[in-house]
């Protein structure tokens, strides 16, 4: 299974010149990479990802999926 949202986070994220996006890591922006994979696989699976991790947020800036964090909710 092909990870599609690395390359589109590492352009939202990333550096602006093109070459040095190439060898830039996903752990350089500050992403844990099965975070990544936890999104990939809702998404695969239309599933609705419960997390209070900050990662998450921030993924779905660039990536829409359905997120909710149960601790924000009284």
């Amino acid at each position: 299974m092909r990870n599609p949202g690395k390359a589109s986070l590492i352009k939202g994220f990333g550096p602006k010149e093109k070459t040095k996006r190439k060898t830039t890591k996903i752990t350089q922006l500050g992403f844990d990479e099965n975070d990544l994979w936890i999104t990939a696989i809702a998404i695969r699976n239309k599933l609705t990802l419960v997390s209070a991790d900050s990662d998450f947020p921030r993924i779905q800036r660039i990536i829409n999926f359905s997120l909710e964090n149960w601790l924000d909710k009284g």
